[in-house]
């Protein structure tokens, strides 16, 4: 599992939310054929919730999110490198009215607040989770 499940994590909060839906399909399918040959199940019999939760896994998509939680998590409790965190900068510097990150592009010189303009990117995907 460790030799497979790294290549499937590896960057995928970045990759992950920009593929197709039938590239999504394929990554659980792995994962699926996976599960059967670590429980050691027939090449037939259904996958579902209860042989993840034998092995303590997540669905492809929910793992995506576990990761990016996690990440986010570390950026706002400041244990992650200062790349990620210049990118999240918590409301409550910026304005009194909420609570939550507002995501910032370094690229713009006035720091402008690109909230969820573009879905597809980590930053964005990772606040909207969040």
């Amino acid at each position: 599992m460790s030799i497979i499940q790294c290549h499937l994590d590896y960057a995928s909060t970045v990759w992950f939310y920009s593929i197709s839906q039938a590239l999504r399909n394929k990554l659980q399918t792995t994962q699926n054929k996976l599960v059967r040959f670590v429980l050691n199940l027939d090449s037939q019999t259904h996958v579902g919730n209860e042989q993840l939760a034998v092995l303590n896994w997540l669905p492809v998509a929910k793992r995506v999110d576990f990761i990016t939680l996690c990440q986010v998590f570390k950026i706002y409790n400041n244990s992650s490198p200062t790349y990620m965190q210049k990118h999240f900068i918590p409301v409550s510097s910026s304005h009194q009215y909420s609570t939550r990150f507002r995501v910032t592009t370094t690229n713009n010189s006035n720091n402008s607040d690109i909230g969820f303009k573009d879905s597809g990117r980590y930053y964005s995907k990772g606040q909207r989770v969040w």
